[in-house]
Formats: C-alpha cells, structure tokens, sequence
C-alpha cells in the first residue's frame, strides 16, 4: 500500500467517464488526473481512500500520440472542460467508449453495436448557453468558471468553447459594476447582489438573451447596463433579470423580471422553431 505523496509508475489502461486515466498498482487501482489511456506515468499520490487512490502527473514515461497542449489557458485550473489535453477525434473514440461501457457493465447487454461518435466541423465556439459565476475580487468584481471541484473563480477573458457574444455579455456586465460599484453575491456572507451572468444564444437565428442573476428584485441604472449591452451585441433582443435570493448553489430563481425586449428567444433545429425562456432546457450544442 501507498500514502499521499508518493510516487509510483503506472501503465494507464482505460478512463472514467470524467475523462481520468486509470491504473493500477498491485491491483489497487488509481485514478490519474489528465492521463489518457496507453500513456505511462510516474503519478505523484494525492488522496488514498478504501479502494482507490486519486494522483496526479509527476513525470511522463511515455506518452499518448493523441495527447496535445489545451488551447485554453486557464484549462488546468477551470472545472469547465475536462479533456482539452486529447485531440477532438480522440475525444469521439473516448465518447463512444462511455457509451459501450455504460450499456456493458452498468446495463449488462452483451453483443452491442454503438456507432461512431458524430464531431463537429469545427468543434470551437457552439455553446449557446453560459453561466458565469460574479464574485468579489481584489479590488473589483470577477467573473470567469469555476475551478475544479471548488467555488473559486477563475477569471477568463475569452472562452473558446463558448459563442463571442456571451463572453461580450459577461465583459460588459462587469464594466457596468465597476462603474456603478455593484456589488458583486458573496458566498460565504450572503451579501451583495449580483450573483450570475448567463446567456441564452440562438444558434442559427443569433437571438441572445443576457441574464442577470441578482439578489434583489431591482439592480441600478439598468438603462446604462441595457445601452452597453446593446453596443456589444448586435443580436440582442432579451435582457431578463433574474432574481434568486436564496443561500446556496442554485443558480436561477424562479422569479423573472424583463429588463430589455422580449421575454424570450427563437432558435432553429432542422425546420422546427424553438421559444426559449430563462428557465427553459435546450441543448446547449445544437451544431
């Protein structure tokens, strides 16, 4: 048996549906954050539980053809994406693997046959849903992700996985605190008001619609909020104010206020038109 720190060599042989490598050490087995199936490691021991033990990459022995350098900056910090490190046509063979392996071992079906993952064109920029956590920083107020497994934010500027409007929705949005000195929602005291920005993004009809998630019913100078917004995002047709006073890790409310426009947008999948509301589902890929 080994204990936190440690540092031993393992082969990786498959990956969770969370995207991390597993080996195993005198048939113990561990989770290896960021190691893809095939690759050898040295994995430096971060949590020893029961059954299993969760590391880290210390060194690489050897590594996998398919692994590549993320293209997001902030990738080894936000809790957003989880397999940047592989090439996009790995990511479909790990994808359908999921599948197989869920129908397998969790349904016990034998003898299934499961089609190649279908990837996009160009698999940047399709998200047409954002939610961007507000929190207090240094001197002014911060948005970005979450990190993993945490509430901490990591400030980014641009996402690339996100449509540019909901990233122009966001940067305006703090202008607007900063100007005015809007708080930013605190966690741990509850106090503050604004919580959340989110975006709702018709993919083919380019309707956006910015949500702003407050602790209160009514935010200041919403004609100035609404003006630079409007001069970052052409297609902006909803500005909702969302209001969610309760402690907790609930993003939305139930209670909507229409700042700006309709009270919802319009999207196209195939020939058939959606109306989408705050509180709506849709598929946040609609590529």
């Amino acid at each position: 048996m080994f204990s936190k720190n440690d540092v031993i060599e393992l082969e990786i042989t498959g990956m969770t549906h969370e995207g991390m490598g597993v080996g195993k050490k005198d048939g113990f087995a561990v989770f290896v954050q960021g190691a893809i199936d095939g690759e050898k490691v040295k994995a430096k021991i971060i949590k020893v539980l029961k059954k299993y033990a969760v590391a880290r990459i210390h060194e690489f022995i050897e590594k996998s053809p398919y692994r590549k350098e993320p293209f997001c900056p902030v990738y080894n910090r936000c809790g957003g994406c989880s397999l940047q490190h592989m090439i996009y046509e790995k990511t479909l063979l790990f994808k359908r693997q999921v599948v197989i392996d869920n129908l397998t071992r969790i349904g016990g079906l034998e003898n299934i046959t499961v089609k190649d993952t279908i990837g996009m064109e160009n698999p940047y920029n399709y998200r047409n849903k954002a939610q961007y956590p507000v929190g207090e920083g240094k001197e002014d107020p911060v948005s970005g992700f979450y990190a993993k497994r945490s509430h901490e934010i990591i400030e980014s500027d641009v996402c690339g996985i996100q449509l540019p409007d909901s990233d122009k929705a966001k940067r305006a949005v703090l202008e607007y605190m900063r100007k005015y000195s809007v708080p930013a929602y605190n966690e741990e005291t509850g106090h503050g008001l604004i919580r959340h920005v989110a975006t709702k993004i018709g993919f083919h009809t380019g309707e956006t619609m910015v949500i702003i998630v407050a602790t209160k019913s009514k935010i200041p100078h919403t004609e100035d909020l609404i003006s630079m917004l409007k001069k970052e995002i052409s297609g902006l047709k909803s500005v909702v104010l969302n209001v969610n006073s309760k402690r907790g890790n609930v993003i939305l409310g139930q209670k909507n206020i229409s700042l700006y426009g309709s009270s919802t947008i319009t999207d196209r999948l195939g020939s058939l038109y959606f109306e989408i509301s705050p509180l709506a589902f849709y598929q946040v890929n609609p590529v």
